[in-house]
């Protein structure tokens, strides 16, 4: 939690952002004074004889936050899903390649596929195609009702068109959008450069929409950090939704701070590329592209900042998949921790 940006401050109370007793952890209604220690702590004001400033020192300012470790994990996911294979993560190792519009958009993985569920595994909509978009809505609202709710129309006449969908708990899902030209176009070819992004935290509200310019996803507004993350423009944009399977955590615990990662996975084949995002964003990534048998262990991997309601997410890349290695490099299991330690200023 974190106390309020303006208004009132109180030293009791009920309400959260306001009550200083809350935020230290007392009860609402706990004598208190703005000498004692833990308030001191909380305005930042621990020097002796120091003055308060109230309520100018109490805000923004937080009491309880997240410390990394390594020894006490109070999230451990056993890993079950096989992963890799023909069109299931490894065909997609180089993000620059237009040929892999036929493949998973986003080419790591750390679930299963939820949507589409054959090959391509990516759903297309494009430019200036408003039908591309209403096979997309129609899916999402129908066929696959499980990873996105409250699907509407914003507007589903003329040229320009979009819906909006809530992103529900236990999946994510990657957009990547193809824009005309850009730095690798001319070295891959086509004319297109895609860009993707990993779209994770439960409660984001999501527009999809097709103009006679672009196509793409924006987020309006969401559930965590993630709220300016879109991803519109010129040319096609694709989209797989993957379940978590336990390899994305999200902070519930109400603080901000910092954590640890700790993965042990075994693999059947070669195991190449693994990376750590928080809220959509790469904050480690190991790449080994001649690859090494499993397991893979790391001890820690950190500490990667997050702030309340973050999700973290741990993905993998495995070599050798394709359509003559199909099911040759798949993850057969492993575990995901989260390690933290709740403490004080």
């Amino acid at each position: 939690m974190v106390m309020n940006a303006s208004g009132p401050i109180s030293l009791g109370g009920i309400v959260t952002g306001q009550s200083i007793n809350i935020e230290i952890g007392n009860a609402y209604n706990t004598i208190v004074s703005l000498n004692d220690t833990s308030v001191r702590a909380l305005a930042r004001q621990t020097t002796a004889n120091s003055i308060i400033i109230a309520p100018t020192n109490f805000y923004n300012q937080y009491y309880y936050y997240l410390a990394p470790s390594s020894t006490t994990l109070p999230y451990t996911y056993n890993i079950i899903s096989g992963q890799g294979g023909s069109d299931n993560g490894g065909s997609n190792s180089n993000p620059y390649n237009p040929i892999y519009w036929n493949y998973l958009a986003g080419g790591y993985r750390s679930g299963d596929i939820y949507y589409p569920t054959a090959s391509p595994y990516n759903q297309v909509w494009n430019t200036n195609d408003t039908t591309s978009l209403t096979t997309l809505y129609n899916d999402l609202k129908t066929n696959y009702p499980n990873a996105f709710s409250n699907v509407t129309w914003i507007s589903n006449t003329g040229s320009s068109q979009s819906f909006k969908a809530t992103l529900n708990s236990g999946y994510h899902f990657y957009a990547t959008n193809y824009t005309v030209g850009g730095p690798f176009s001319t070295q891959y070819g086509g004319g297109l450069t895609p860009v993707s992004q990993c779209f994770m935290n439960p409660g984001m509200e999501v527009t999809f929409s097709v103009t006679p310019t672009t196509s793409g996803v924006a987020v309006s507004n969401a559930n965590g950090p993630a709220s300016a993350y879109s991803l519109v423009g010129a040319g096609s944009s694709a989209m797989t939704i993957l379940t978590n399977e336990g390899m994305l955590w999200q902070n519930t615990t109400g603080y901000g701070g910092s954590i640890d990662v700790v993965a042990g996975i075994t693999v059947n084949g070669k195991s190449s590329n693994w990376r750590v995002t928080v809220d959509g964003v790469v904050v480690l990534q190991v790449v080994n592209p001649e690859g090494t048998y499993g397991p893979y262990t790391s001890n820690p991997m950190g500490p990667f900042t997050v702030q309340p309601n973050s999700c973290v997410l741990m993905e993998e890349w495995t070599w050798g998949a394709g359509a003559s290695f199909t099911n040759s490099s798949i993850m057969t299991g492993g575990t995901f921790s989260v390690g933290y330690t709740v403490t004080h200023v």
